[in-house]
């Protein structure tokens, strides 16, 4: 049953490519035109067109029904993650990731410490994240169905600060300026390195 599936789509695909060429790769433009399609088998397929590394998180996902014509195929990817509620985010490496984040509702009665409203965003995402001492600040906000990542990137952006991403997906929300006097380049002299002789020795019998 499964097969016969994957066949019917990629039939269904295959009938949707562009009349006048097919390019398979990071340029590829596809048409694309499924009706109440498993997303995994969208995603599979475009997976195989562009020759890109990308993953579908898993869990529980709504059917896909879409109609796009001769369009790049990352753009056809946003579209699709977005008819099913999913976000596409890129990883170390050039890895694609399709996933359904968590989404905030959110409404703030009077200016709010921008602290409280980050801890509440993350604990809407179950993220893990640490704030720099130098973010400081009030701001009101009104957020519905929003993803938490969004959320969280405009609210520190608001009062001018920036979101950085490090190791094991953990989050750092930091002021720009502090980060760039983190990453100062440090040059150091080197010594006791003896440069290539000129002179090379010969022995004669």
């Amino acid at each position: 049953m499964i097969t016969s599936k994957v066949v019917a789509l990629a039939a269904t695909l295959a009938l949707c490519a562009p009349a006048f060429s097919q390019t398979i790769g990071k340029e590829a433009r596809i048409n694309l035109r499924v009706q109440d399609r498993a997303l995994s088998e969208v995603v599979d397929y475009l997976r195989d067109q562009a020759g890109v590394n990308l993953v579908l998180l898993p869990g529980q996902y709504d059917n896909v029904s879409v109609q796009l014509t001769d369009v790049p195929w990352r753009d056809a990817l946003d579209v699709v993650a977005e008819s099913v509620g999913c976000v596409v985010t890129e990883r170390t490496g050039g890895i694609l990731l399709v996933e359904r984040p968590a989404r905030v509702s959110y409404e703030t009665t009077q200016p709010t410490d921008i602290t409280q409203v980050i801890d509440m965003i993350g604990k809407f995402g179950g993220a893990n994240i640490v704030v720099a001492p130098e973010v400081k600040g009030l701001l009101s906000l009104r957020l519905k169905d929003v993803p938490w990542r969004d959320a969280l990137e405009v609210a520190c952006k608001t009062l001018g600060f920036t979101v950085i991403e490090e190791e094991r997906g953990i989050l750092r929300v930091v002021d720009p300026v502090t980060l760039q006097a983190q990453m100062t380049t440090r040059s150091y002299q080197l010594r006791y390195i003896r440069p290539a002789s000129r002179f090379r020795p010969q022995i004669k019998s």
